[in-house]
């Protein structure tokens, strides 16, 4: 007879809409089919949850491992909550394995704890689909606590083990504590036929629950010392305080390890009191982009501004107040003819009303859009420009002709609004086509003014000057995430949030989040008409978040970045 085959078991930790798994469920492979997977590497998994018949992919950041017994005594709990609680705490679970027949306990019963002994470990009904049932602790009453329990160790009709009536009472493992933390009944016996715990294989980068004593506590390892079989674990102890600090600088992840190490649950900052400004912020600016280390190590040396010229519209010349600042608000006009508008658009329009003008191409520049506390959004939706190109936004440099793409010499700000060559955007021209455009009777009282240009520069070609988009900070309800580019793939965004779960009411924690959003990059490619038909709340994933909570834009130039 052929050896019945063994399955591998998970605990769900977070809610797949859809796959339609809840957090807390219970789940398994076969083992066999588990080794023959096709692609080892694949970062899902086909498991059958508990009750069900068919196998769904389900991501393995969000699967725990558990041993059977670990899954027997969790399926013994009436929710999946109530499980994933249990499973991460950890104490109780540990406790249950350690007892057998003969152990004293005390079992909770309506709000009291009573003592008893424990007749009975294992299960009340047999499965009926699934591999395995809740097991439940049968505890016999003991001396004041006699009669106080709910039966005489039978369940619906069959009999687990015999005591006097009202004298036992069947209960989950997290009822049940143990009266002496060593019972003696623990040093001989042995729980024959339950499988060990493989010993878990470690990496650096790894998220790890460990325990001092009964106290349990999370970090990250660090390094692996093979020889000596240790492991060295970074952590933060809840009250904020450091257990050690790195004292070297050290680089941002690489885009090719960041699945690997930085995106799951409890990766990223963990927020706690309402710190998602600040956890969202320091991701935003730091997990990736190496340049502002350096305005860090070299702010008392020499600091790196953007130079922003103010420019006199009425004036025939350029050459007004030069502010420094790598961050710019902007402002539109409340009677704007924009509907769903891009970053692009907003800031011309904005440098258009102020009159204001770039002195040079900055190595960072920092947007925030129009919008102001809770309830007030000039626009529902905000498409990021992936690319924000700044030529034209330029004070000092060659422009390009709007019409023949030539060199620019002139350029019209009345024409700004003007649909015939674009909806938005600066209006440019070479002295031919200025002539022409401005002999059409809407136009001819139009006074253009004269464009700077660097000395000695060749018309052969005009150089674009652009911007790439690297990060997004998102709020909605006084409640702040962030989109980060990690990679130079236009696919290669991730999503935090501090705050993306909760363990515990008044005493708990908040669970952090990082994770892929590939989903954004279909709408920011989408046509507009298709996009501005797009109901927010029917969004695939957090793309919702992107095109309707943007507040603040994060755009670098690749070339300026080596130099400043």
């Amino acid at each position: 007879m052929a050896p019945k085959s063994k399955n591998l078991y998970f605990i769900t930790t977070a809610t797949t809409a859809l796959h339609g798994v809840r957090a807390g469920q219970i789940c398994y492979i076969n083992e066999d089919l588990y080794s023959l997977r096709k692609d080892p590497k694949s970062d899902t998994l086909p498991v059958i949850v508990l009750g069900s018949v068919f196998d769904r992919n389900l991501p393995l950041e969000v699967l725990e491992p558990l041993t059977k017994q670990e899954a027997e005594y969790l399926l013994a709990l009436e929710t999946p909550k109530e499980r994933l609680e249990e499973f991460i705490q950890s104490k109780n679970l540990k406790q249950a394995e350690d007892l057998l027949q003969g152990c004293e306990v005390r079992v909770e019963q309506n709000g009291e704890w009573l003592k008893g002994v424990v007749r009975y470990i294992g299960r009340l009904k047999e499965p009926v689909i699934d591999p395995i049932a809740g097991v439940y602790f049968g505890v016999e009453l003991q001396g004041e606590d006699t009669g106080k329990g709910e039966n005489d160790g039978t369940y619906q009709f069959k009999t687990f083990f015999t005591c006097q009536k009202n004298c036992g009472i069947f209960a989950p493992f997290n009822r049940i504590n143990p009266m002496h933390t060593k019972p003696s009944c623990f040093c001989h016996a042995t729980l024959s036929g339950l499988p060990e715990t493989p010993i878990e294989k470690f990496s650096v980068g790894d998220r790890v629950v460990y325990f001092i004593g009964s106290e349990h506590r999370h970090g990250m390892v660090v390094k692996l010392d093979e020889e000596k079989g240790t492991v060295l674990i970074s952590t933060v102890s809840h009250d904020g305080v450091g257990a050690s600090a790195v004292q070297d600088s050290v680089p941002p992840v690489g885009s090719e390890d960041v699945l690997k190490v930085l995106t799951g649950r409890m990766k990223g900052i963990q927020g706690h009191c309402n710190s998602c400004y600040m956890d969202s912020q320091n991701v935003f600016f730091f997990f990736f982009w190496f340049f502002f280390y350096l305005f860090i190590f070299f702010v008392y040396l020499h600091i790196k501004t953007l130079l922003i010229c103010l420019h006199n519209r009425y004036r025939q010349t350029f050459g007004g107040k030069v502010e420094s600042s790598y961050f710019y608000q902007i402002f539109v006009d409340y009677n704007n003819s924009l509907v769903l508008p891009t970053v692009q658009q907003l800031l011309e329009h904005s440098f258009y009303n102020s009159g204001l003008r770039l002195a040079e191409v900055p190595s960072c520049l920092i947007l925030t859009m129009p919008r102001s506390g809770k309830k007030f959004k000039m626009f529902s939706k905000i498409i990021p420009s992936l690319e924000l190109d700044i030529t034209a936004l330029l004070s000092n440099g060659p422009q390009q002709c709007v019409v023949c793409g030539q060199l620019a010499h002139v350029e019209c700000t009345e024409c700004f609004g003007d649909p015939v060559f674009s909806s938005t955007g600066f209006k440019l021209f070479c002295d031919t086509c200025s002539a022409q455009v401005h002999l059409h009777p809407c136009r001819q009282f139009h006074k253009p003014t004269t464009l700077g240009l660097p000395e000695g520069f060749l018309s052969a070609h005009i150089p674009r000057e652009k911007l790439e988009l690297f990060a997004v900070l998102c709020i909605e309800t006084s409640h702040y995430v962030s989109f980060v580019k990690h990679g130079p793939k236009t696919a290669d965004w991730i999503f935090f949030d501090s705050m993306a779960d909760r363990m515990g009411d008044q005493d708990g924690y908040n669970v952090p989040q990082v994770k892929e959003c590939p989903e954004v990059v279909r709408y920011l490619t989408m046509p507009l008409a298709e996009l501005a038909a797009q109901v927010p709340r029917e969004m695939e994933g957090v793309a919702k978040r992107l095109f309707c909570d943007g507040y603040m834009y994060m755009y670098r130039s690749p070339n300026m970045a080596l130099y400043r």
